[in-house]
C-alpha cells in the first residue's frame, strides 16, 4: 500500500512540472545561438537585438 502511494506522488509531480515548456525554449536558444553583448536590464535594445539577429523586421505581421 505504501509503495502505490509513493507511485501516484511521483506521477502527479510529472505532470505538473512543465519541463516540455523549458526544454523547448532552451532548444531554441541553442539552435539560434544569439550571443549577446549587453546587459539584459535593457529589455527593449534585447528585444530590437533579437529581432535584428533573426531577421525579423515586423513581428506584428
Amino acid at each position: 500500500k505504501c509503495h502505490s502511494t509513493e507511485h501516484s506522488k511521483k506521477r502527479k509531480n510529472k505532470l505538473e512540472t512543465p519541463k516540455a515548456t523549458e526544454l523547448k525554449i532552451v532548444k531554441n536558444e541553442e539552435q539560434q545561438k544569439v550571443h549577446l553583448e549587453f546587459p539584459y536590464d535593457d529589455l527593449e535594445l534585447l528585444y530590437e537585438y533579437t529581432l535584428k539577429e533573426l531577421g525579423i523586421k515586423d513581428p506584428f505581421k
